[in-house]
């Protein structure tokens, strides 16, 4: 596992082990200063790996605990760590938190319970909200075993109480669904759905499957599902509650009744978690979960104690806001004092580290731990070739990549300097010289000045949702046989002796067309130029059947047209770029933010096409702000240094002008020429501009549709990229491919339209996402 071996060097350092032997020999309470960077993470694995029970990091703000957690990850392992957020919604506010904050916080009490010898890392602000209790969280947490005895209604019953959601088909967390003997659910602390089979009433078989494909993955003997919010009303009913709560507040104001009108309308409502002390007055927090043996870090403990007062004052402040309302849970009820739950940590050993003491903990006695930190090298490879081979050998030195291809880069630009140097994968948010251990840890970051994104962790996708679930009164519809119609509403419709469920569609000359629900895939939503109203069919007319012919006539025309262009460029020789050289290598490795997985499987899916002398057709999918156009950058770069051209074609002037200005800046340092073609272009400079690009003296040219028309003639081009393709018509995209069918295509997209996608599906185009 990256990063271990550095923990089981410092295991056996002395500086750390220092504070190992105080620990061991019972003074557990102290405050280490001289850590630097991700020293003071260091420290924490080290007491984890030494003393193997549970150890709660504590951060000041959510941001850093983040951090911490995936340098933690790091240094011990994913199964080791385990992330406990706080709600980032404000008290009394009516939204409860997201379902991915809840999974954090159930997931990791649930853990607790179960005894694992885990790194909790929080933040005081987490700390201090209230959640379930420790009974409460068992008796609300269903489990079941194979050979055992459960009906389906139970099941339903349970899940219901439990805050989750019925539905066709589970796709995301808190949802489950029946049918038949069949119960699907996905429960938080599951990557895949869980399917129970029932024989009678009898657990047959406990399986996890994959949502698309609905397959197997595994077989379980028994299962822990979890409630879907930190608030447990269990089979006692809303009813005996709403009772309950009439009782003790007595008084009406605006939160008692909203409370009970949620009550009384429905099980869990927005909002149910803030109202949780007066649900459950015996609710804990994090603190009263963690087993007797449970040692707790600081790290930057004067921070700590600030953000707690700060969170403090702000919920005493919302509380003073809404006293006129007379709300139901005081500020002392929803939050805990920070004071108060570290008093309430007894004996338990505390380790607190920082810059400044701060007053709470200055009593603590002190241990320093000389360390520094990595000042950055400005990309300076040769620096750092110096400071390397100055180094002791009585140093192990560490420089760790955030992913495969930063690492191999290292490797190549650093030469014989590599050979005594580990380079491991692994996330840490500053490298540090500790000599006293004889480690010297640097980050890809501290080398090339990059910015450190932090890593986001793969999510497992869901089942795609039908469109006509957007539907609302009086959107156009399309049917497949009748043409253009307005949705006008459902109705139940009496046929055959039953009731069928109908969407109603309303067509010219009052027309209306009954639609059985089971047949809505037959009707989809109008899609045309918005500032057009379109024209209503006739039930029964031949308008819509001739325009379905003109249709399927230009469809098939385009295809062909398409099948020729495609074909030409499947079967013919395209540029077989040659493989990076040491520029594109510095150019990749001089990017300032920490590439995500996507964005480099997507660059290694474009050079391997790049390099093949089959011209590539590759569509990049991505949401806006993800790096797309770094990886065009990149390919741009490459088709470059191999001495051919780039058009990068854009539906719009200011993007225009903004590509210009990224790809400028981002080529300075190497002879690139960069310019752009659009209307802030006079005619006199376009005139210039396109004599340059004829003559090979434009590397990569930017533009709009400019770049379609036939005036525009490449020396040589070798790469045409295409951004935001969805905003082109058929033509244009299609067009300047024609001057070249040997071209390297490159699309980018963050809405890939029905016909690119499906050319990409069906294997005519190349796609990364």
């Amino acid at each position: 596992m990256p990063g271990r071996r550095i923990v089981d060097l410092a295991v056996e350092a002395d500086p750390f082990d220092r504070v190992v032997r105080r620990i061991a020999g019972g003074e557990n309470r102290f405050w280490v200063g001289g850590l630097m960077g991700s020293s003071k993470t260091l420290l924490a694995a080290v007491l984890s790996k030494r003393f193997p029970h549970v150890w709660v990091v504590v951060a000041p703000g959510l941001s850093d605990a983040e951090h911490i957690y995936d340098v933690m990850v790091t240094y011990l392992g994913e199964e080791s760590v385990q992330l406990f957020s706080e709600w980032e919604t404000l008290p009394y506010e009516r939204r409860s938190p997201l379902a991915t904050i809840t999974r954090s916080r159930l997931i990791t009490l649930s853990r607790l319970t179960q005894g694992e010898p885990i790194v909790v890392v929080t933040t005081p602000k987490a700390m201090m909200q209230r959640t379930l209790s420790r009974r409460l969280l068992a008796d609300a947490t269903m489990r079941i075993e194979l050979g055992g005895v459960m009906s389906t209604r139970g099941f339903a019953r349970g899940m219901v109480d439990m805050g989750y959601r019925r539905s066709k088909m589970v796709e995301d967390y808190g949802e489950f669904s029946i049918r038949g003997g069949i119960m699907d659910v996905l429960p938080f602390g599951y990557d895949d759905p869980l399917r129970l089979d029932l024989e009678g009433d009898v657990v047959a078989s406990i399986r996890q499957f994959e949502v698309y494909s609905q397959r197997s993955v595994r077989e379980l003997d028994s299962v822990a599902i979890l409630p879907r919010r930190e608030v447990a009303l269990l089979s006692e009913g809303s009813g005996e509650l709403a009772q309950r709560l009439r009782k003790a507040y007595p008084t009406d104001s605006e939160d008692r009744d909203y409370l009970l009108n949620g009550l009384e309308e429905r099980f869990y409502f927005e909002g149910v978690e803030q109202y949780i002390p007066a649900i459950h007055p015996d609710a804990e927090t994090l603190v009263d979960h963690l087993p007797a043996d449970a040692g707790v870090i600081m790290i930057r403990e004067d921070e700590i104690w600030d953000r707690a007062e700060q969170t403090s004052l702000e919920a005493a402040k919302i509380y003073m806001e809404k006293h006129k309302q007379a709300p139901l849970c005081e500020p002392g009820s929803l939050l805990v004092p920070f004071d108060r739950l570290v008093a309430r940590l007894g004996g338990r050993p505390l380790v607190a580290m920082g810059f400044i003491r701060s007053r709470a903990l200055e009593a603590l006695p002190r241990i320093d731990i000389e360390s520094r930190r990595q000042e950055s090298f400005g990309s300076d490879l040769e620096a750092l070739r110096k400071h390397l081979s100055d180094l002791s050998d009585l140093h192990r030195v560490f420089i760790m990549c955030d992913n495969r291809g930063q690492a191999a880069r290292l490797t190549e630009l650093l030469g014989d300097a590599a050979t005594d140097v580990a380079l491991e994968l692994g996330s840490l948010e500053r490298g540090f010289s500790m000599y006293g251990a004889g480690l010297v840890v640097y980050t890809d970051h501290d080398i090339f000045d990059r910015y450190r994104r932090r890593r986001r962790r793969k999510f497992r996708g869901g089942a795609p949702i039908s469109s006509f679930e957007a539907l609302e009164e009086g959107d156009y519809v399309v049917h497949i046989n009748h043409g253009i119609g307005r949705y006008v509403g459902m109705t139940r419709v009496e046929a055959d002796g039953r009731s069928i469920d109908c969407v109603v569609v309303e067509y010219a000359d009052s027309g209306r067309l009954y639609v059985p629900a089971d047949e809505i895939d037959r009707l989809q939503k109008y899609v045309g130029k918005e500032e057009r109203t379109p024209r209503l069919n006739k039930l029964g007319g031949v308008a819509w059947q001739k325009t379905k012919a003109r249709a399927k006539q230009a469809v098939a025309e385009l295809a062909r047209e398409l099948l020729e262009l495609y074909a030409a460029r499947k079967g013919g020789p395209g540029t077989a770029f040659p493989e990076d050289t040491g520029w594109q290598q510095e150019l990749e490795a001089s990017f300032i933010y920490e590439e995500t997985e996507d964005q480099l499987s997507a660059t290694e899916d474009i050079k391997r096409d790049m390099e093949s002398p089959k011209p590539m057709d590759r569509l990049i999918c991505g949401d806006v702000g993800f790096g797309k156009t770094e990886v065009a950058m990149r390919a741009a770069f490459k088709a470059v240094m191999s001495g051919k051209q780039v058009a990068v074609l854009v539906p719009t002037t200011i993007l225009a002008q903004q590509h210009l200005i990224t790809f400028r800046d981002r080529f300075a340092e190497y002879p690139v020429d960069v310019d752009v073609l659009s209307r802030f272009r006079t005619t006199k400079e376009q005139g210039e501009i396109l004599k340059r690009l004829a003559a090979g003296k434009i590397d990569i040219l930017i533009g709009t549709h400019r770049l379609v028309q036939k005036d525009v003639r490449f020396k040589d081009l070798g790469l045409l990229v295409i951004d935001e393709e969805q905003q082109f018509g058929v033509v244009h995209k299609e067009a300047i491919q024609k001057l070249r069918k040997t071209v390297d295509v490159l699309t980018m997209t963050a809405t890939p339209i029905p016909r690119t996608l499906h050319m990409s599906i069906m294997g005519a185009r190349d796609m990364s996402i």
